[in-house]
């Protein structure tokens, strides 16, 4: 397979991965206590907006060019995309988390 059929799963990995990997290195601390929200939001995430992609797929809205994505589908969804859902979903989640600790924490929520 050419490295061009990964530019997809590169793309997801930079946008998601990587900062996700950087904000759990920097407040691992802080988001392991609420490790279950996270996970739980990326899981809504994925299961939410993976129905809506399906139906998305299926109606023409939008597609991947099969030379960009992996060719690995489930129900008609580029894995890729799944991915995305998923680890988009426990960013948000992490990033939120942290935002609201800091609020506690500077007294401007209780």
């Amino acid at each position: 397979m050419k490295l061009e059929g990964y530019s997809y799963l590169f793309l997801v990995l930079a946008v998601t991965f990587l900062p996700f990997a950087i904000l759990w290195a920097k407040k691992s601390h802080i988001l392991l206590r609420r490790w279950k929200i996270i996970l739980g939001m990326g899981v809504f995430s994925l299961l939410y907006s993976g129905c809506i992609d399906l139906f998305a797929f299926r109606w023409g809205a939008w597609m991947y060019g099969s030379e960009k994505i992996l060719g690995v589908e489930i129900l008609n969804t580029p894995m890729e995309d799944l991915l995305f859902l998923f680890l988009a979903g426990m960013v948000i989640a992490s990033v939120f988390v942290v935002a609201v600790e800091r609020e506690i924490r500077y007294g401007r929520l209780k």
